[in-house]
């Protein structure tokens, strides 16, 4: 019997896409409006930074600080006007201001409150992770937000899942995860042995499903999903081979 779920929150409750591609503009634009530097020079260089880091710290929560991105950046571009901290915040704040729900989840969660207990469990820094839901107007609709922060790794990891169902309180059978990426949310999930739906849309939605990362849900808009839920809430499930 599913009793929590846990979601993903960027890309799985509001479309970060959009949202994240103008705040790294704005940050170009302010940067070459300040300093001089060739737009296309800024935006072309953050890409490769970002690209870099993410690479470089893959599987470590500091791989999502915006922070350590603009301070490459700004020592790439070897401009001195300005710091990190000052783009970061830029950026979060163009984010704030343009982040949207999506307006299937915020249609359903209220049914979804009612019948499950919420939580979050995501990548990102756990402040900025809550002052997104404080935006989005929901930060009331869940328990807690469990972050890959707190752990010091990110979605596969075991470690980030075993602590997860340590802080729902419940086994992990109980428990439903989704997401919109397969090899983060769906595989992590499944190698936890909870249930799992994969929201096939945004920016992963082209992904092929692998063995380990097979869905037990798989759905595209959230008005299907709580028939989904109830379909397979009673049936067991084994925790796939890792």
């Amino acid at each position: 019997m599913i009793n929590t779920i846990l979601f993903d929150m960027d890309g799985t409750i509001y479309n970060e896409t959009d949202v994240k591609v103008k705040a790294e503009l704005y940050i170009a634009d302010y940067i070459n409006k300040k300093t001089g530097v060739e737009l296309e020079k800024v935006y072309s260089t953050f890409r490769e930074v970002k690209k870099k880091i993410t690479n470089e710290l893959k599987g470590l929560p500091q791989a999502n600080d915006r922070k350590i991105w603009f301070k490459v950046l700004l020592e790439e571009l070897n401009v001195s006007l300005m710091t990190n901290v000052e783009m970061a915040e830029l950026y979060w704040k163009v984010l704030y201001d343009s982040i949207v729900i999506f307006e299937d989840f915020k249609f359903v969660l209220p049914d979804l409150q009612k019948k499950y207990k919420l939580y979050i469990l995501t990548d990102e820094m756990i402040d900025i992770a809550r002052a997104k839901l404080r935006k989005l107007h929901i930060d009331n609709a869940f328990i807690d937000i469990i972050s890959s922060e707190q752990v010091g790794h990110t979605k596969p990891a075991e470690e980030l899942y075993q602590y997860a169902t340590k802080i729902v309180g419940k086994p992990a059978n109980q428990i439903l995860i989704i997401g919109d990426n397969l090899a983060a949310d769906i595989r992590g999930g499944n190698s936890a042995g909870m249930h799992t739906a994969w929201l096939q849309r945004g920016k992963y939605h082209f992904q092929r499903v692998m063995e380990k990362e097979m869905p037990e849900i798989t759905f595209s808009n959230y008005v299907q999903l709580e028939k989904s839920i109830d379909d397979i809430s009673n049936l067991p499930r084994e925790e796939m081979n890792k």
